[in-house]
Order: structure tokens, then C-alpha cells, then sequence
């Protein structure tokens, strides 16, 4: 196992370091190398999770640690011309985090490796707590989404994610009161965090007050200079990165309404429903949190007007929670929308090749784990 893990990741880190090395523009993510460096990095990174997923040992821990450590500082230094300009989009503008980073320009990049390293641990600790293989840890430790976003653009939606996932640890160990003081803290990242709210006051009951305190004191200084709607950036400036929600406005303009609320308040519906119905089935000891946070923050993602590629971070963080590999797929194809960010404009053909796989191996994989439930327990994934 650790010959093939060793030698995965040295085709891994060579990517890595081709992917900076390569080419100097701030558009090389729309070019046909980047995609292609993708699809080998991508390609190591399935192979390593087959050799992992069922293995544990302090061992394996350290060295997916190592190697993932290894991965994220050299892209660090090497910097090889990634755009770090992150354009404001819906539930992606301005937010306590990143205005608090903005002040110090040129850590991006740093607090975004420190903290999801940090993130990693965590998610060492949590996959313990809920007797978990250890394996899984390379999940997130070795998601090319995450190592690139970080790493070499900067994105600081790993901050809000460590506080995440922290949260759940601590209420795994019982301390209700720093869970809720750090979950609090993952609401001063983008607003589509909010997602796992519903799930969180379940959980943390009178003390998720304390969560929408420190949230709220947070948010203070940026809401009394900026409007609400535009912190929310609405109305969307486009369609870019939409699946459900343009399809849903498209079909709503033909058949009903050219009132762009009516698409909105349905899709908002549609999640809010679903919200409800996965925090009832929420688990009394917490133990399904990380789960249901990941469906609750990947649906919300699907039915959003507009996503940029670095949204998809958390669901890239909590997939080590779920048996359900598609989610890794979404990952996968969240760069195409690299393809669309320079021309302004998203195409029908350009969202089914980014969202398709996704939709397709979500739903394949749940009818077989679903069957083999059913069939043979012994044999559910």
C-alpha cells in the first residue's frame, strides 16, 4: 500500500509543480494543458483514495499529512501566476474574513495553506471520533481543488471550513460552548455557509445563539457601510457556474413568469425543504453533522443563480464524510467554469459538462448503496 500511495505521490507533486511551472498567465486555467494537467491530477488522486479508503494506521495519517503538506507548499512558493483576484459573486462577495485578509495583502495564499492544513488535522480527528478509516483523511488532503484554490490562488474559504469542522469536533468531544463559539466563527466566511444553520441549532440547541453572536458582531462593521444585497451579491451578475437555478429560470420564463423572483423563491424552497427534512433525520449525538452539512451546502450550490469554482472548497473539505463519491466528481468539474469566467457567458453545453457527471454519479451511486442495502448489507458502501 505504501509503495503505491509513495509513488502516486510523486506523479502528484510533479503535476503540481508543472501546473505552476507551465505557463505564467492569469488565464491559463481556461487552456487546454491546465485542463489536462487537471485530469492526471485527478486521475492520481482517485487511484490513491481506492488504495486508502479502507486502511487505517497513525502511519498512513502522517504521511497523507506530509504529502499534503508537501503539495500546498510548493505551490506556495513557486506561484506559478494564478489569478488571486476572486470576482464577487452571489453568496461570494465581501465577508469578515476576507476583509479582514485584505489588509494584509500577499498571505492569502499562506493563511489559506495554514488553515486548511489545520482543517486536516481536524478531519484526522473527527474520522477517529466516528470510527472512521484514517484513509480518508487523504479525501481532503489530497483534493486538487483544494491544493490549487489554496495553495496558488489564495481562496480563503479554508478559514470558514477549519472553524466548520472544528465545531464538529468539539461537540463530538462535548463542549457545546467552544463548538458554538467556533461555528460562529465559520459564519464570518461566505454566506453559503449559512447552509448548515438549520443543522447547527438542532445540534447546539439555546447555545447557537452564541454562534449568531459572534456572527453577528462579525458582520457588523461591513453591514454598515455596504448594502445587504450587495454582501449577498444580488441580483446575480450572471448565470456563470448555475445548474438547476438557470434551468429552473429558463423553463419559468417560458411557461410562467419573466419575474426573476419566481425562480429564486422556488429553487429557495426547494433547498429549504430539504434543510428541514435532513436536519429531523439528524443524528441525536451529532454524529451525522459533517454528512448532512456537506448535502445541505452541496444542494445549495446546485440551486444558486451563480457559483464560482472555489465554492466548491467545502464540499471538497467534507467528502471524507460521505460514502458517496460523486460528490468528488463536483470537485472535479468545478474548473470548467474557468472556461466561461474570461467570455462573460455560460453556455447550456458548458453546464452539462461540468454538472452531468456530478448529477449522474450522485445518483448511481446512492441507487447501488441503496440496493446493496437492501440485497446484501454486508456489501453496502
Amino acid at each position: 500500500m505504501f509503495l503505491r500511495l509513495f509513488f502516486l505521490s510523486i506523479a502528484s507533486e510533479g503535476l503540481y509543480l508543472l501546473l505552476a511551472a507551465w505557463h505564467r498567465s492569469h488565464r491559463f486555467e481556461a487552456s487546454a494543458p491546465f485542463l489536462a494537467i487537471w485530469a492526471a491530477l485527478f486521475l492520481a488522486y482517485a487511484l490513491a483514495i481506492r488504495v486508502v479508503q479502507e486502511r487505517s494506521g497513525r502511519g498512513l495519517t502522517l504521511f497523507i499529512i506530509v504529502t499534503s503538506a508537501l503539495f500546498r507548499v510548493s505551490l506556495v512558493l513557486e506561484k506559478g501566476g494564478f489569478a488571486t483576484g476572486a470576482p464577487e459573486a452571489f453568496l461570494q462577495g465581501v465577508n469578515p474574513i476576507r476583509a479582514a485578509m485584505g489588509a494584509r495583502p500577499g498571505f492569502e495564499a499562506i493563511g489559506a495553506v495554514v488553515f486548511d492544513l489545520a482543517a486536516l488535522a481536524v478531519i484526522a480527528a473527527l474520522l477517529r471520533g466516528l470510527s472512521l478509516p484514517a484513509g480518508l483523511a487523504l479525501v481532503h488532503g489530497w483534493n486538487p481543488l483544494l491544493v490549487k484554490e489554496g495553495a496558488a490562488s489564495g481562496r480563503l474559504e479554508t478559514i470558514p471550513l477549519f472553524f466548520l469542522l472544528l465545531a464538529f469536533l468539539l461537540l463530538q468531544e462535548k463542549r457545546a460552548g467552544a463548538s458554538a463559539l467556533a461555528y460562529g466563527a465559520s459564519l464570518a466566511g461566505p454566506p453559503f455557509f449559512w447552509a448548515t444553520l438549520p443543522l447547527a441549532a438542532r445540534a447546539l440547541g439555546v447555545r447557537s445563539a452564541l454562534s449568531l453572536l459572534v456572527a453577528g458582531l462579525a458582520w457588523a462593521p461591513l453591514a454598515a457601510t455596504r448594502p445587504f444585497a450587495d454582501l449577498m451579491g444580488w441580483p446575480p451578475s450572471s448565470s456563470i457556474g448555475g445548474s438547476l437555478f438557470p434551468a429552473t429560470a429558463e423553463l419559468a420564463r417560458l411557461l410562467l413568469t419573466r419575474d426573476p423572483l419566481a425562480p429564486f423563491l422556488f429553487c429557495a424552497g426547494i433547498w429549504l425543504l430539504l434543510a428541514l427534512a435532513r436536519t429531523a433525520k439528524l443524528d441525536p449525538d451529532g454524529a451525522g453533522l459533517p454528512r448532512e452539512a456537506l448535502v445541505l451546502l452541496g444542494c445549495l450550490l446546485f440551486l444558486s443563480p451563480q457559483v464560482l469554482p472555489w465554492a466548491f472548497l467545502p464540499v471538497a473539505g467534507l467528502a471524507a464524510f460521505s460514502a458517496n463519491r460523486g460528490w468528488i466528481v463536483a470537485t472535479a468539474t468545478a474548473p470548467l467554469t474557468y472556461l466561461a469566467l474570461g467570455e462573460g457567458s455560460w453556455s447550456f453545453w458548458l453546464a452539462f459538462a461540468q454538472y452531468f457527471p456530478v448529477y449522474a454519479s450522485l445518483v448511481f451511486v446512492a441507487l447501488g448503496t441503496k440496493r446493496g442495502r437492501k440485497g446484501r448489507p454486508g456489501k453496502a458502501k
